[in-house]
């Protein structure tokens, strides 16, 4: 699967120039703007795609995300989306800010996932949620839209492991307060952050 846009050069070299996330409000040392949109699976491993379709940050503009491992996948900003490519089995994403969210995933090699980090309680609140983009979810038929309008941004891996690793105990914590608050998801919460290995496209 290749899903593919056209991002604007001269926007694009422009934020670059600026050093900010073209198209959102917030910035992130360890995340740039890229040109390279298109979004290419290979068998082995399954992509991830983090999207965050809404323009607005208030107090959530940076939100860390990571893996039940303490693997730095990307930050996700205003107006953005960023692809990782996760080995097929099951993984659990957290969101690290002011409060913490947590998906369940359950991946297949060769497919492309979707998570919506969103605000649950509107725009300028400090509040940043994930929700798992599933077959069953109103946003399934919405992603390629999302990824027309957004800005596409790429990890800087090894950045971000090091701003992990200098903060050990608290990468710890948050792996410990996502796995708890994905155990505490009551039953009509829990379909709204729980991957299927048939959700992906």
């Amino acid at each position: 699967m290749k899903i593919s846009r056209l991002p604007s050069f001269v926007a694009v070299v422009a934020a670059l120039a600026a050093g900010t996330a073209l198209g959102c409000t917030g910035t992130s040392p360890y995340m740039a703007p890229t040109t390279h949109s298109a979004i290419e699976t290979v068998p082995e491993m399954a992509t991830v795609v983090f999207a965050r379709p809404s323009t607005f940050g208030g107090g959530a503009d940076r939100v860390t995300i990571i893996d039940g491992k303490g693997r730095f996948l990307g930050d996700t900003l205003p107006g953005t989306y960023f692809a990782v490519k996760m080995p097929p089995g099951e993984h659990m994403f957290i969101s690290w800010g002011e409060t913490t969210s947590a998906v369940k995933a359950t991946v297949t090699g060769g497919k492309v996932y979707f998570v919506e980090a969103f605000s649950p309680t509107g725009p300028g609140t400090p509040r940043l949620s994930l929700r798992a983009v599933t077959l069953r979810s109103p946003a399934y038929g919405k992603t390629e839209e999302w990824m027309t309008r957004a800005t596409p941004l790429m990890p800087a891996e090894d950045r971000g492991q090091a701003y992990l690793q200098a903060d050990a105990s608290g990468t710890q914590s948050a792996i410990a307060n996502g796995t708890k608050t994905y155990a505490g998801y009551g039953p009509t919460e829990l379909p709204d952050h729980t991957l299927a290995a048939e959700d992906g496209k």
